[in-house]
């Protein structure tokens, strides 16, 4: 579900022959309709990696939405997140895969001289795992917090 705030008329959209939008975003619409040349889609919401059984073509979902319509990387969830801990991951990863964080050195550089999607994802779950409270405690170190993203197609 997309917002749908702002969406066109309906019924001008339909007069004049465009599509009409509901808000919704489904695979299908991804696959029909989307033309991208994108290294990575990253999906961090709640589920995003699940698909539908469909006969004899296995689990599909966004991740093969994504990927049929050329993005060649795609990094989603396989359970139900939490906001912050997902936050926190999140941004450290976006950080490593774009360079930012340069004072810690070393890592794995993709072509753009940050970390590879891989390494970032990797590097981001530890640190989420290390990471320490005011009190010093580690609300984040269970698996259920950072393990429950992973990262399908080209990851290198």
């Amino acid at each position: 579900m997309l917002t749908r705030v702002g969406l066109p008329d309906p019924l001008a959209a339909s007069a004049h022959g465009a599509p009409i939008y509901d808000g919704l975003l489904t695979a299908g619409d991804i696959v029909r309709e989307w033309k991208l040349n994108a290294d990575l889609v990253v999906l961090s919401a709640c589920e995003t990696g699940l698909g539908r059984e469909v006969n004899g073509e296995g689990y599909v979902g966004l991740v093969q939405a994504f990927l049929r319509a050329g993005a060649r990387g795609v990094l989603v969830s396989l359970w139900g997140v939490n906001d912050e801990a997902t936050s926190l991951l999140m941004r450290r990863f976006h950080e490593h895969r774009i360079g930012a964080d340069r004072d810690r050195g070393g890592g794995e550089r993709g072509g753009n001289g940050g970390d590879t999607p891989s390494a970032a994802l990797r590097e981001a779950k530890a640190w989420l795992r290390a990471y320490a409270d005011e009190r010093g405690g580690r609300p984040w170190e269970h698996p259920y917090y950072w393990s429950g993203f992973i990262l399908f197609g080209a990851g290198e």
